[in-house]
This record gives C-alpha cells, sequence and structure tokens, in this order.
C-alpha cells in the first residue's frame, strides 16, 4: 500500500498537494481501526466524508464538494474498491463522474486484505499513515484531520490481539523496534524544536515511539535498580509501564526512544518527586541510551 500512494498524483494547488485522496485514506484507517464496516453504501460515504472534505483542506483548494473524485483517483490507483461491474470514469469531468456515482450508487471501501492488515496491525498503521502525511501533507498540519477521524491518541501503534496473526517480526523483536524508530525519524526531523500544538503533539510520531519504548522493555521497569515486572496489562495486552521523557521536550529533550525510559508506578513517582530524583534522571538517560543503542546496533551521535 505504502508503494501505491506513493504513486499517486493529486492534483496541486500554490501550497501543495490536495488534501482530498489522503482525507478519505485518513478516514478509512480510522474506521479500520475500529473495527467499523468496511465497505458503506454510496450515500453514507458521501453523508461522512462530505463535512469532512469542507472542514480539512489547503488554501486555495476548493472546500466540500462531492468524494466522487478523490474515490475515483483512489480506485484507479488500487486503494479503493467500488461494487460496480461497470468501470469507473477518469477523475475529471463534473457532469459525467457525478453522473455515473448517482446512477451507479456504488457500495465501497478499502480492499479487503488492506482492511485487515490496518485493523490488526499497529505498525503498519502508522506506517501507512507516514506514507500518507510525507505525500500529501508536507508543512501542513495533519494533526488537526487525524483527530476528526480518530488516529489522534497513542493507539493508532496498537495491535489488536484478538485479530493479529503470527508476524515474522514476533520473532524478530529487534526488527520490530527497528521498524518503529523508522517512523518515528521519518517525522522528528520536521518536528524538533518546534513548539505549535499541532507539531510537538504529532500523534504519529507520538504513538510510535511511545509504542517502541514498551516493546523494547519486554515488559519490565527499565530502571537499571530496578527491573520489576509491570503490576497488569491493558486490556490490549500491553505492559502497564510509564513512558518519561527523561530530558523534558519543554527544556529540548527529544520526543525520541534514546530519550525515553518505561518506568514501573513507583520508579516513575521517584523520577518525578523523588529527592534523588536528579540523580536517577543522570542514570535513566544512560540506560535509555544503552537500551536503544544495543536495540538497533547503531550509536546515537545526538543522544544526550
Amino acid at each position: 500500500m505504502v508503494r501505491a500512494i506513493d504513486k499517486l498524483r493529486p492534483a496541486t494547488v500554490a501550497g501543495g498537494p490536495m488534501l482530498k485522496q489522503a482525507v478519505v485514506l485518513l478516514w478509512a484507517i480510522g474506521r479500520a481501526q475500529r473495527g467499523a464496516d468496511r465497505v458503506l453504501t454510496w450515500e453514507r460515504t458521501h453523508a461522512e466524508l462530505v463535512p469532512l472534505l469542507t472542514a480539512h483542506h489547503r488554501s486555495g483548494e476548493r472546500p466540500g464538494g462531492r468524494p466522487d473524485y478523490p474515490i475515483a483517483a483512489l480506485c484507479r490507483g488500487d486503494l479503493w474498491t467500488l461494487d460496480t461491474s461497470t468501470p469507473v470514469p477518469a477523475a475529471h469531468g463534473d457532469a459525467r463522474l457525478h453522473r455515473w456515482f448517482d446512477e451507479q450508487q456504488p457500495a465501497g471501501g478499502l480492499p479487503e486484505p488492506v482492511y485487515e492488515l490496518l485493523r490488526s496491525s499497529g505498525l503498519a498503521r502508522v506506517q501507512i499513515v507516514t506514507a500518507i502525511i510525507d505525500k500529501f501533507f508536507g508543512d501542513f498540519d495533519y494533526s488537526a484531520v487525524a483527530k476528526a477521524v480518530g488516529l489522534g491518541s497513542d493507539s493508532i501503534a496498537d495491535d489488536d490481539p484478538a485479530l493479529s496473526d503470527e508476524d515474522p517480526r514476533d520473532d524478530d523483536p529487534k526488527r520490530a523496534y527497528q521498524d518503529l524508530i523508522e517512523v518515528v525519524m521519518k517525522r522528528e526531523p520536521s518536528t524538533r524544536g518546534k513548539r505549535r500544538p499541532g507539531v510537538t503533539n504529532d500523534p504519529i510520531r507520538l504513538a510510535a515511539a511511545r509504542r517502541s519504548v514498551i516493546f523494547r522493555s519486554g515488559g519490565l521497569c527499565e530502571n537499571p535498580a530496578c527491573g520489576k515486572p509491570a503490576p497488569d496489562h491493558t486490556d490490549r495486552g500491553h505492559p502497564v509501564l510509564e513512558v518519561d521523557h527523561v530530558s523534558d521536550i519543554a527544556t529540548g529533550g527529544r520526543d525520541h526512544p534514546v530519550q525515553m525510559i518505561a518506568l514501573c508506578p513507583d520508579c516513575h513517582a521517584v523520577k518525578t518527586r523523588g529527592r534523588s530524583r536528579h540523580q536517577l534522571r543522570e542514570r535513566l538517560l544512560a540506560a535509555a541510551r544503552d537500551r536503544h543503542e544495543a536495540w538497533t546496533g547503531t550509536v546515537e551521535l545526538n543522544a544526550g
């Protein structure tokens, strides 16, 4: 799917690519994560997408309108399926395209294999959403769109344990960690040091970074002086550990696992409020760096 997204050729305005295809894809990915129906009637698709297309667009891009164009383009790019035996017209020409959708009223949605992957795999979800961001958004703040379609929280990177089949990454945990770090690194260069809310709270980077640290922990507190198992697990099967930014973002720390660590509730309380917190912070910063470098096999030159 990442390759198919890269092959899309959206129309452009002065600010960059038009966002209509991206909005449709993000809406469908949000539905997949929630386990909502893959295929919707054209009437319902139209009703749900028109408000989103009206609210989220670039300056110079005509707001609102029907979702005929982006869906026709996605269908021709093998990123959408429509329940019709009649070929989908090219995504241009108002009268012909509108008439075709009005006459056919095609039910549609993401291709089934894509939907099932996005429903079950948090890693696939963040990788594909990252590809959409890279293709369409650039410096445009995508966080409002992500929030509107239900992709604006840490859960975007969560697997669904009830649906996940065996994944080759299960036998190679370092590969899974490295795949998540790749997502973090794709987003970090354009956001580090910026402080506007939509950038510093980038949901994709935050989710991938936090998920990678929990994965790296193996369910154990990463404080070298502790190492206790998490006291419980979430409904999604994740260990109940606090993911802490050892160096605060507000004071120039990185939102990157090289400066993040998973702590049990006791160690997190000490790091936050204890008299020994300053000494502990230095030990945790070294531990986070060492664990990150061990899991990636690389030396992080900008870890401090």
